[in-house]
Formats: C-alpha cells, structure tokens, sequence
C-alpha cells in the first residue's frame, strides 16, 4: 500500500497545481478546464525558459515555489470574494455527472496502465524520456539527447520527477489528465440546453472511442493533437461570441506552444493561425479600428511562443535548418518536388492508414452533409477541413524530401503523423453530432 502513496500523490498533484496557477493568473470568467491547461502550459515555459537561460535549477526551483505559493494566496483570496455569502450547495445535473464520472473512469484505467507497465516504445524512450532525464539533471543544452526536438513535454515530465523522484511513470500522468481536460472544455464550452443529456452521452462515447495508450507512451503526436485541436477550438468559440476575447488570445497562446512540443508543430501551427486569419480576415478588418491593438497582441504572442525553441538552439550556435539530423532538411524540402515519382508508395500507405482507421472516413463525410444542411457550421467545418488537408499534405512533402529509407520512414512515422489530426476529427464529430441533437431555438450552438 506504501507504493501507491506517492504515484497517487504525483498524480493528485498534476490534477490540482495546474488548476491553482490558471485560476490565479486567469480571469474567473474562463473555464476551470482550460485555467488547469494553461497552468500546466505556463508550468512548463517557465522551467523551459529558466532552462534555456542557464538559470540555476535550485534557484529555479525557489522562484517556482514561490510563484506556487502567491498563485495558492490568489485563489484562496479569490474564493473568499466569489464565496463571501457562504459556499452554496450546488445540485449535479446527470449530463454533468455522466461527463465527469466517465472521466473520472478514464482516469482510473490510465493510472493504474501507467502505474503497471513501464514505458516501451523505442522513441518514447530514447528521445522524449532521455530530454526528460536530461532536463531533471539540468544537463547543458548542447548535452541534451536530440536536442534540435522542441521539449516541452519532456519538460513537463521532468517537472514532476523533479517533485517525485525519478520515475518516469509519475510523470507520464500529465498526458491523460490534458486529455480529459480537452474533453471538459468541450462540454463547459458549448452551451447545449435541451440535448445536454444526449450530448454528454456522445462526449463520453467519444472520450473512450478516441483514446489510445500511444497518448501516454512518451510519443508526443497525441499531446501534440490535443494542443492544436485545442487551439482549434477556441479560435472557433471566439467567432461565435467574440466578446470573449481570452479564446482569442488562448487560442494563439496554445496555437503557438505547438512549436514548443515538436518540430512538426511549428507548420502544423502556423496552419491554424493563417487559416484562421484568412478565413476572418473580413470581420477582422471591419473591427481593425478598435481592435487592432488587441489583435495584434495575439499575433505577436503566437509567433513569440512559436519561434522560441528555433531561437533558443539558434543561439547556442546549433543549426536550426536540419530539422531532423541529415534526414530531413530545409534545402531537402525545398528540392521535394524532385521525388515525385514516391507517389505511389506513399499512397498505398495512405490507403492503409484509413483503411484502418474507417471513422474518420465517415467523420469527413458527415462534416460535409453538416456543412450543406446547416450552414451555421460551413465556416468551422471548412475551417477544419483546410487544416487536415494542408498539413496533410506537408506530411506527404515531408516522405517526398526525406533522403531516409522511404519504405521505413512511412512505416515508422505515418500513422503518427496522421494521428496528430484525431483533436481535429473529434471537433468534426461534435458539429456533426450537434446537427442532430439540437435546432436554433433549441440551444446556442457553438461549434
């Protein structure tokens, strides 16, 4: 019983100082899903940077701890004020219970998975665990395993050995609780009256169908997913009710983070915001007047977050130009239209990816019926689908520039590759699943 005391600590801890950071540092009116992910997203720059700065790890450790304890003084001051009548009893609707009882469930089965088996994969081991131990030693940039990957993962996962001791499963919590906090900003988001009961059934169905033991196997592709579908999300629900500005500004904050967690998350990023723009370049030039400082502020927050590992190793004297070691590189990307003739083969494995991954087929298909039936949805469905399709296609021009064996690069990379648009085919399922559960008199749709 011992041996469970401090897992069961290190995961109550990733459920709970995350949360207390955003509360403190967000405004209350912001979702407590989403304070939790930006916590844990601002947990992680703030070792990342002190990193990257050569900052002491001791001395990082008591700025941290410091920081903690204001954020906790924060809270509790905040929750004297909103609670100053008394703490009002509240009654749990069964939609709601049926949400959060699912995630606790969720919960339940991934720490006992990780608790019981040790990591595995090869790359989870030797890229992302090896950045993690070498981020808890605070070894020299230069000294770290792979170090032209962007680490924020690692660094989150070496955060929480740094509490709890190495032991790289405690810190392999952190990616089912984002997960779960993905799937509640869902439901807190979007404001289904009369369907709640049928839509929290969905959600709940779409918790457990979409998971996969990938997400917490140190792999960075499901982490990765979640991030940008999050992004996704809030640059969707801000032109629904634009007078929610933080989505606008979390949105780029988390859009841009993408860059932080892998290098292909530098495109896929840049992806979402520029289609974001394009698609709302109308509606933001007619606010330009009285929003440009505003949007501005967001522009520059994405492309600083975005651009801060490529400057970091780049002044460290590392080229930031050979995006993946001799493998993959900016002059090899720039040439791919060179190796056209890799079509057919990269096709066939296309073919196979969803062949056996047929929902999504089926996902895209209803997302088109969607966009016909009810227009409220064209614009979030094709604002969608250009992103599939866009980074799709960079995939494809990344097998064209590879000079690897392009047999073992496709079958070690592509369905993880692919796997980083399952956010994205859940955002897709949700407007479809709306389509049938609620009407315009019914509730305000938000997705």
């Amino acid at each position: 019983m011992t041996q469970l005391i401090y897992p069961l600590l290190a995961f109550f801890s990733i459920l709970v100082i995350p949360g207390i950071v955003g509360y403190a540092l967000l405004p209350k009116t912001v979702e407590k899903a989403l304070q939790w992910l930006f916590g844990f997203f601002i947990i992680g720059i703030f070792f990342l940077s002190a990193y990257v700065g050569m900052i002491p790890q001791l001395l990082v450790k008591n700025i941290g701890v410091g920081i903690f304890l204001l954020c906790v003084g924060k809270s509790v001051i905040q929750v004297v004020q909103e609670h100053k009548h008394g703490i009002r009893l509240f009654a749990v609707s069964l939609p709601s219970l049926i949400i959060y009882g699912s995630i606790c469930l969720f919960l339940l089965y991934a720490f006992a998975d990780i608790y019981a088996n040790p990591i595995q994969g090869q790359d989870g081991i030797v890229i992302w665990l090896g950045k993690a131990k070498g981020f808890y030693y605070w070894n020299p940039l230069t000294a770290i395993s792979f170090v032209r990957y962007p680490g924020l993962g690692s660094m989150l996962w070496a955060v929480v050995m740094m509490v709890f001791g190495l032991h790289e499963s405690y810190g392999r919590f952190i990616y089912p609780v984002a997960y779960s906090m993905f799937f509640i900003t869902l439901w807190s988001s979007i404001n289904v009256k009369k369907y709640a009961l049928s839509y929290a059934l969905c959600l709940a169905v779409l918790l457990f169908f979409f998971f996969r033991p990938s997400l917490y196997s140190g792999y960075q592709d499901d982490f990765l997913s979640l991030t940008g579908g999050l992004s996704v999300a809030l640059f969707i629900l801000y032109t629904f009710d634009m007078k929610k500005s933080y989505r606008y500004m979390l949105g780029c904050f988390f859009g841009g983070s993408l860059g932080l967690i892998k290098n292909e998350g530098v495109l896929l990023g840049l992806i979402v915001f520029v289609v974001f723009l394009l698609l709302h370049f109308k509606t933001m030039r007619k606010e330009w007047k009285e929003k440009s400082f505003f949007y501005i502020k967001g522009i520059l927050l994405f492309f600083i977050v975005l651009g801060f590992w490529t400057v970091a190793i780049s002044l460290y004297g590392l080229d930031s130009r050979n995006i993946q070691g001799d493998q993959i590189t900016l002059q090899g990307i720039f040439e791919g239209y060179k190796n056209f003739n890799r079509i057919p083969i990269i096709g066939t494995y296309f073919y196979a990816y969803f062949l056996q991954n047929p929902l999504f087929i089926f996902i895209f298909l209803g997302s088109i019926i969607t966009a016909i039936v009810r227009p409220l949805y064209r614009r979030t469905i094709i604002y969608i689908l250009l992103i599939i399709f866009f980074h799709s296609m960079s995939i494809i021009w990344v097998y064209f520039a590879t000079t690897a064996p392009l047999v073992w690069h496709l079958e070690t990379s592509l369905f993880r590759l692919m796997d980083q648009h399952m956010s994205l085919y859940i955002l897709l399922a949700v407007s479809c699943i709306q389509l049938f559960l609620s009407t315009k008199k019914s509730s305000h749709i938000s997705l």
